[in-house]
């Protein structure tokens, strides 16, 4: 996360994501011991949304960050309700 919001030279994106890297750490660990396959998925959808900012391509960059929200908030919800959502 930091990474991509570093390509952004967005100072404000970078210090909010500096302030939560440590709750995404520990959401992101907490849901991967749970659901181990969840690490490929996100390696992908973070690839995805790099590529579409080397890309400055904003569409696909918006589409790409929305679907990993989307997949991250949904796989921990389903973590949480034991797959009953």
């Amino acid at each position: 996360h930091l990474l991509i919001s570093a390509t952004t030279e967005n100072y404000l994106l970078e210090r909010l994501l500096l302030i939560i890297n440590d709750r995404i750490r520990l959401v992101g660990a907490l849901h991967l011991n749970v659901r181990n396959e969840r690490a490929t998925e996100v390696l992908q959808e973070n690839l995805k949304i790099l590529n579409a900012l080397e890309k400055r391509d904003a569409r696909a960059t918006r589409a790409a960050v929305l679907a990993h929200i989307r997949n991250s908030r949904q796989g921990l919800l389903a973590s949480i309700t034991g797959g009953a959502l």
